[in-house]
């Protein structure tokens, strides 16, 4: 973990990071919203720069992208190979022309791609000459170069104009710079230089390469040169991250004393209505996708996604396309609600009849409870109660759980026409739950639902708060069975893995001006949240003696990056979720559900994802696939009381399986850089004989983008997993045997790992 006062600064730059997101960084409806958005047409969860326009595209992507440096410091040129490689002849991007594979991505440049005039080499040079600043020359390999072979990037430059200087980045998956600051150059004038930049430098070492981009940062807009653009070096062998030496950490299970229940609704995955809209696929239809949930247990799925659910309306017609405004007509409804229809709302979004069929259809396939998104704010609740007619009367759907509006905190604090005070929110419950239940009484209405379980989004951060959210408490009041929060552990960390793996923070009484530590609300940018969290809506806001129930319905780590984010779920990534799933459900937590589990490459959420926008035929597992998987096909239904000496490096959850009742089932999560041998003591339980299997990666540490697509590297003893041989993926991952010796077993975990250890007694 950081030292404190590093870490106090990873805690200024999250709260400036969520500050922005509140205070309007998303206006209205425009985009695809992540987490925390509204529909929008600005870029979500972009970097904020001083002096640089907005406005740099992605290849095949609408949305706009800011991947301009903050800072630029000049960098000493790079060189060749050492003495000890031999060189390698270059091969190009640029070398007289455009090479094969590459194509041009520019804006608000002109280019010759046959000036004659000056040349480096050969016959031809390429001039680029900008409009104004921050233009920007790139060139765009389809699909990825793989640079792993070579050492560095050659470029030969040369300016008209003094005084001029130039970015050069690489680009990764989804266009996303590879390095935040790149390489910056002031050429010559009249002159040619050439300079050898090692990739290690641009990010690029060791990896898949997208694209090129040259940008100027000055005024001054002359004209530039390229030549002998390409790649070169032999790459030095890669120097392995050394390993602390082993520790030795006490863990210990008592199974003779229950906790709480780990039902599969702990499992939950998010869908989302814009992977399933403008005739895409539904979810019944995204090939392998319902066995994708079904071996992961998905115990249930909310449907369906970030703030669109606060424009979204329900009309027995067939999905429209989304941003297609529309008014209720009465004649749509059934004739019990048709009448009480407001049909003076607009809505911008619409579940289709044929999307609820569909959705249907996947909660029986998959055996999934559903949570469907209410839409409070246009407070008409006779719309959702036809909804709820159609699926649990009419039809045999049985959808479980009725969320009530989504983050109504943050619509507020952005002042837009969405958001209401907590006071009229509870009011909404009362009316919500009183109109639904008159048509299913055994449905759970779900209230709450704030942006951060803390009140600090609609205090705006004001020094003193240490109440949880005053939206779950408005639930409370107007009569919800069941409270929903979000959490999400940071915001725009992107490659910083200490913010990942950090424990709690050290506070003190008074900081803050909160005189308990405990209920700062700075621990939510820490793993010790997913302790603290549930307990405090269990003892603050959940009466004493009330059956109510709580879930997180919105998890994952970054709220704030909504591009290809690695760190939302990659291998590091998987680590966590394992490690704080188990503590959520230890703590309290009823059920939860991961953002998201569908959607396309270009997102860093969905824990199943395809290349293609549309029809997809091929289903990719992320590596936080894989720890639900493990808790599916490896864990109980009964949480045991367990301990670990330091639950800031290692994790141990215990249950016991209703269906495998001569079983002791455990989940071991090492967080930390160190080897970890770690006696288990157990007690009530004699076993026998057991085994167990352990996700891990050769690159634990992997920030890239490789890091979260095909090629993640994650695996359970050795076993990667396939979407199309999922339902026989458990049988296929060969088990390796633990020692028992008496009431204890010694294992040996590894670096950033999840072992799921199974051990067994005599029936």
């Amino acid at each position: 973990m950081k030292s404190n006062g590093i870490g106090i600064q990873i805690i200024l730059v999250l709260i400036i990071g969520a500050m922005l997101l509140v205070s309007g960084c998303w206006d209205s409806p425009t985009v695809e919203p992540g987490p925390f958005d509204t529909p929008t047409s600005s870029t979500f969860g972009q970097e904020v720069a001083t002096e640089v326009p907005i406005g740099i595209a992605t290849p095949g992507d609408d949305e706009e992208e800011d991947s301009t440096p903050d800072d630029f410091v000049e960098e000493d040129i790079g060189t060749g190979p050492t003495s000890e490689q031999e060189p390698t002849e270059l091969t190009y991007i640029y070398q007289d022309e455009l090479e094969i594979g590459w194509n041009e991505w520019s804006w608000d440049i002109a280019t010759d791609y046959e000036s004659s005039n000056p040349v480096f080499k050969d016959q031809h040079a390429l001039s680029i000459t900008p409009e104004h600043a921050w233009a920007g020359y790139g060139a765009w390999f389809e699909g990825g170069f793989d640079a792993t072979p070579y050492a560095y990037l050659n470029v030969a430059i040369q300016a008209s104009e003094e005084d001029e200087w130039y970015t050069i980045l690489l680009l990764g998956q989804g266009g996303k710079t590879l390095s935040e600051e790149g390489f910056l150059i002031n050429p010559p004038v009249g002159s040619w230089e050439e300079v050898q930049i090692p990739l290690s430098q641009l990010g690029g070492a060791y990896t898949q390469i997208f694209g090129l981009r040259i940008m100027n940062t000055e005024e001054i807009n002359g004209t530039y040169y390229l030549d002998e653009v390409g790649f070169g070096g032999v790459a030095p062998a890669p120097t392995a991250t050394p390993i602390p030496e082993p520790q030795t950490i006490q863990l210990s299970v008592d199974a003779g004393r229950s906790i709480e229940p780990f039902s599969n609704e702990m499992l939950g995955l998010g869908l989302v209505n814009w992977e399933h809209s403008w005739d895409k696929y539904f979810p019944a239809e995204v090939p392998h996708l319902t066995d994708v949930f079904k071996i992961a247990d998905v115990g249930l799925v909310r449907y369906a996604g970030g703030l669109w659910a606060n424009w979204v309306g329900w009309e027995r017609l067939s999905q429209r396309d989304p941003y297609t405004e529309w008014q209720p007509d009465p004649a749509n409804y059934s004739s019990q609600f048709g009448g009480q229809i407001d049909k003076n709302n607009t809505y911008t979004f619409h579940y289709g009849i044929n999307e609820i069929d569909k959705l249907a259809q996947f909660s029986q396939e998959t055996g999934s409870q559903i949570m469907i998104q209410v839409n409070v704010s246009m407070n008409d609740p006779y719309m959702w109660a036809d909804l709820l007619h159609y699926t649990n009367v009419e039809n045999d759907y049985n959808f479980k759980y009725w969320e009530l509006g989504n983050e109504l905190d943050l619509e507020t604090s952005r002042d837009s026409e969405a958001g209401m005070d907590d006071s009229t929110y509870q009011e909404r419950v009362r009316q919500y739950a009183k109109v639904l239940r008159s048509v299913d009484p055994n449905i759970v209405i779900v209230g709450g639902v704030p942006s951060s379980g803390h009140d600090i989004i609609a205090t705006n951060w004001a020094e003193g708060t240490n109440e949880m959210s005053r939206y779950l408490t408005a639930a409370v009041d107007g009569g919800a069975d069941s409270l929903s929060y979000h959490w999400y552990q940071s915001c725009n960390t992107f490659t910083d893995t200490d913010a990942v793996t950090v424990w709690t923070w050290p506070l003190k009484p008074g900081e803050d001006g909160i005189a308990d530590p405990k209920q700062n609300w700075r621990h939510s940018y820490s793993r010790i949240w997913s302790q603290i969290g549930p307990e405090r809506v269990q003892d603050e806001v959940i009466p004493a003696g009330s059956p109510m129930t709580q879930g997180i319905t919105e998890l994952n780590y970054d709220s704030c990056d909504h591009e290809v984010a690695p760190q939302n779920s990659n291998h590091l990534n998987a680590v966590w979720l394992a490690d704080i799933l188990g503590r959520l459900a230890y703590n309290g937590l009823d059920y939860a559900t991961w953002y998201t589990g569908y959607g396309t490459q270009g997102q860093g959420y969905p824990v199943a994802f395809t290349v293609e926008d549309y029809y997809p035929e091929t289903v990719y597992l992320r590596p936080s696939y894989y720890t639900l998987f493990l808790y599916a096909n490896y864990f109980g239904d009964q949480l045991l009381y367990s301990s670990s000496d330091n639950e800031a490096a290692i994790s141990i959850w215990a249950s016991t399986d209703s269906d495998d009742p001569n079983s002791l089932k455990l989940i071991v999560t090492n967080i930390s850089n160190s080897i970890i041998t770690s006696p288990i003591e157990i007690s009530g339980f004699r076993a026998n004989s057991g085994s167990k299997v352990v996700l891990s990666n050769p690159s634990p540490l992997d920030m890239t983008f490789a890091s979260n697509d095909q090629s993640h590297g994650s695996t359970i003893n050795g076993v990667t997993l396939d979407a199309a041989t999922i339902t026989t993926a458990a049988d296929q991952i060969p088990g390796e045997p633990v020692t028992i010796e008496g009431n204890r077993i010694t294992e040996t975990f590894p670096p950033y790992s999840v072992t799921a250890i199974r051990l067994t007694a005599n029936g």
